[in-house]
């Protein structure tokens, strides 16, 4: 987690906090009160911070070989991959008996990559190929 989050959330915690007065014979505690406003916000700057993150991240290769009947062997690669643009639609924060759960939902990301592919055959002495760019939304 992100020192400039950390800090955020012990803000939250510490501005939000307050103690009772104790006696010498009285047990001591702390309250703690997070308001649902102060939770959006922590939201939306972790949202922020993993869309950062994520953006411009480059992925690890992807291969595949697979024998296709009666064409013979086929090999695609899928390299390159990277992720331009992440758009979140909606976002919630939910507290709860074990925790607090952040929901995210609706997101698309952008995605560019380049692509190529092979197949060989025993039957025709030439392979064929061929390779270019792609850009996709998921």
């Amino acid at each position: 987690m992100a020192p400039s989050i950390c800090f955020l959330l012990l803000c939250l915690l510490f501005l939000s906090s307050s103690t009772t007065g104790v006696q010498d014979h009285e047990e001591g505690f702390v309250s703690i009160t997070i308001s649902d406003k102060g939770l959006d916000f922590a939201k939306d700057i972790l949202i922020d911070q993993a869309v950062a993150s994520i953006v411009l991240s480059q992925l690890p290769q992807i291969e595949k070989t697979v024998q296709v009947p009666l064409v013979g062997k086929a090999k695609v690669v899928l390299s390159e991959i990277s992720i331009n643009d992440i758009q979140v639609n909606s976002s919630s924060v939910n507290t709860g008996e074990t925790g607090i759960a952040l929901v995210v939902s609706g997101a698309t990301a952008n995605l560019s990559l380049n692509w190529r592919y092979s197949v060989s055959s025993w039957l025709v002495p030439i392979g064929i190929s061929d390779s270019g760019t792609a850009t996709a939304r998921v």
